[in-house]
């Protein structure tokens, strides 16, 4: 009995000590960024962009990063922007706890929130940090950041669609002025005040859109004999690859002049490529860092989604005047306004999915007007400097 006492005794004694240090402790006006990202993706070119923005800011930052953060590129642009870094010694991945508060298997993910909260009020103490922001796609990971007394951005790049345990909701009563959350599109904003119970704390879930790297001259629209129809994404079920090869063998059998590709990786890609393997029409290239190319080849850009918070690839196929066809779940309705700067269907229905392409093939005039209200749309919403003007905002009142 006395050796389980201990167990909770030790680590919460320390856990009020190290709070009360830090609340004592002279602090540098400096960030801490806890950044979840992968080799790959959205949220990486995020975690990036967001170095770029602090730096232009000023600000001063430390990051904490794995091992297999720790990349050259991710090591030449911290080199670059003057930035420090910490490995990450523990991984807390996602805590989550039973609905009822007093169930006995909440025990353990309360040993592991201790345990988190210590090693970052050390980390905090340590490098003498003032504030912290954080960018998860990962919906609910490191929730327990609200707990920290610090002020703390809470950047997420994903839609929820599950609601909090009562225990991780009460984290989130410190939602303030000081502790405010940003999604990426006006949808995630309002799944986030829906579902983690956020509608008195409004004034503190904004929500910014991601944007696509400024392009210096519009793309010049292209009448091609051939006509190549684009997507971008991870070849995940939540891209929808499979729906995507049934309504691309569909569109090439009418037109035998159209391709089309999936620039990607993931865990379907294999699969995918051996149900098309037959199909020279229809190819399925894998992951491709230069993605310019590719936006300049093409003519009409793809994406059948069945989950987006936002669409980067999207804004990138706008950026190129790029007329595009999407379904209409989640935030790629708010992005694309349909019949103007783009097409949108209903998901998972393949003969919408067909109209909308061929109508796009089959009207090149069609097409070049609706790649050039994409474009116009990119520069007024989904630009760098429309994303750094809001951001300089957001930051400015979280700081002061």
């Amino acid at each position: 009995m006395f050796r389980k006492l201990k167990k909770w005794t030790k680590p919460l004694w320390f856990l009020i000590v190290r709070y009360i240090r830090l609340k004592c402790a002279a602090a540098d006006d400096k960030i801490l960024l806890v950044a979840e990202f992968g080799a790959y993706g959205g949220t990486r070119t995020y975690f990036f962009s967001l170095l770029r923005f602090l730096h232009s800011q000023n600000y001063k930052v430390v990051a904490e990063l794995s091992e297999h953060q720790q990349d050259p590129e991710v090591m030449a642009l911290l080199k670059q922007l003057g930035y420090s870094y910490i490995t990450r010694q523990y991984d807390f991945g996602r805590i989550a706890f039973q609905p009822k508060v007093l169930s006995k298997f909440n025990i353990n993910p309360l040993k592991k929130t201790i345990h988190a909260l210590n090693e970052y009020l050390n980390i905090l103490y340590q490098q003498k940090v003032s504030r912290i922001a954080v960018s998860v796609g990962s919906p609910d990971k490191y929730l327990y950041f609200f707990l920290l007394p610090l002020p703390l951005l809470y950047i997420v790049h994903t839609v929820t669609d599950e609601r909090l345990d009562n225990i991780r909701a009460f984290w989130l009563r410190y939602l303030n002025r000081k502790k405010q959350l940003i999604t990426v599109s006006e949808y995630s904003a309002n799944a986030m005040i829906k579902y983690w119970g956020l509608t008195k704390k409004i004034a503190n879930v904004h929500y910014v859109y991601n944007y696509y790297p400024k392009l210096q001259d519009e793309k010049e629209s292209k009448i091609d004999e051939s006509l190549l129809v684009l997507t971008i994404g991870s070849v995940e079920w939540y891209k929808n690859p499979e729906f995507w090869v049934q309504t691309a063998q569909e569109i090439t059998r009418k037109h035998q002049h159209t391709f089309f590709y999936w620039l990607g990786d993931g865990s379907m890609l294999e699969k995918c490529r051996l149900s098309v393997a037959q199909n020279p029409n229809i190819q399925f290239v894998g992951f491709d860092a230069d993605v310019e190319k590719w936006y300049q080849k093409a003519h009409i850009y793809f994406q059948p989604s069945l989950k987006e918070s936002f669409g980067i690839a999207v804004a990138g196929a706008m950026a190129h005047g790029l007329p595009s066809v999407v379904s209409d779940k989640e935030a790629l309705p708010e992005i694309i306004d349909n019949h103007v700067s783009g097409l949108v269907y209903t998901a998972n229905l393949p003969e919408y999915a067909v109209k909308a392409i061929n109508e796009l093939i089959e009207d090149s005039a069609k097409r070049i007007v609706i790649g050039k209200n994409a474009r116009r749309v990119y520069l007024e919403k989904f630009n760098p400097d429309i994303w750094q003007n809001l951001m300089t905002k957001l930051f400015n009142k979280w700081i002061y």
